[in-house]
């Protein structure tokens, strides 16, 4: 028989060891709710309704992007995304010590098109994706599809004449997305959440396209959007805690929510400088969508 001290000591230990897993994993998800999925992401878009951004290079205009969600009557959800650079100013983004790559880029606005389409099964779990960047008229300069099966998101670059296969594991919660294409909703944020992103970037190498991102609900802060300040949830994005690179200390982009779900300014830090995506009103998103090539 085991002493009363023993057992007591067990049970003690039991007791501090659940309470430091209820207190560590059960009440931040009780206190500040599941983060936003695809599920309630896709919920929350209009069937045909386009969603549409101004685009800023360090505050300069260089193009647009759109998305817009379909519904079909198997339950299938598909979301179409471009993004339109219309005069990217290449001198100042490439790195003075890789200018000798491309030659004298003085001047010269690149003009880069990127489509994206992602699919996604009746219960919103993503199924497939394709990214499709085209520059200056030469189409399909850099293609990616992406087919997930069984947790394993395995993604097939065209990069040229070159291609490239890679498999990554994609834990339950864990997200996709293109790097280029905002996001348009995410419903129900409260600080203190927190998820992962795996992000496709068409300038990523063709052998590592994708990056691991975590992102976090920080804070409450007040942005002007659409001639007026509104209170926006604070979502930072950081790179992967566990890599030992002194760029995984860098805040990797910045996302800005209201109350109602919607994205109204994300930032990527991309070229050297920060890309900005800032949300057109309704009225411009419709006459942008109108006119387009989806």
């Amino acid at each position: 028989m085991y002493s009363r001290w023993y057992t007591i000591s067990v049970v003690l230990l039991w007791l501090a060891t659940m309470t430091w897993l209820v207190w560590k994993k059960v009440l931040p998800t009780l206190l500040v709710g599941e983060p936003p999925d695809y599920r309630t992401i896709l919920q929350s878009r209009e069937e045909g309704a386009a969603e549409c951004w101004y685009i800023r290079w360090n505050d300069q205009p260089v193009g647009w992007s759109a998305s817009r969600l379909q519904r079909s009557a198997q339950g299938v959800t598909e979301v179409h995304s471009r993004v339109h650079f219309e005069r990217l100013p290449l001198d100042k983004m490439v790195p003075k010590n890789l200018q000798f790559l491309v030659g004298s880029v003085e001047g010269y606005q690149l003009l880069l098109d990127v489509r994206s389409q992602f699919i996604f099964d009746p219960l919103g779990g993503l199924s497939w994706f394709e990214v499709r960047l085209n520059v200056s008229g030469v189409e399909d300069v850099v293609k990616a599809r992406g087919q997930i099966t069984g947790g394993q998101l395995h993604v097939t670059v065209h990069a040229g004449e070159v291609t490239y296969d890679h498999d990554v594991p994609l834990p339950g919660r864990t997200m996709v997305r293109d790097a280029l294409s905002p996001d348009a909703r995410m419903p129900g944020l409260r600080k203190g959440q927190s998820w992962t992103v795996e992000i496709y970037s068409p300038f990523r190498p063709p052998t590592e396209p994708l990056e691991l991102v975590h992102a976090m609900v920080e804070r409450s802060e007040l942005i002007e959007w659409n001639g007026r300040m509104v209170e926006a949830l604070l979502v930072v994005f950081r790179s992967d805690p566990g890599s030992t690179a002194r760029e995984s200390r860098l805040v990797r982009g910045r996302m800005w929510v209201d109350s109602e779900g919607l994205v109204l300014r994300q930032e990527v830090n991309a070229f050297g400088g920060t890309l900005s995506f800032v949300r057109m009103p309704d009225d411009q998103a419709r006459r942008l969508a109108d006119r387009l090539d989806w």
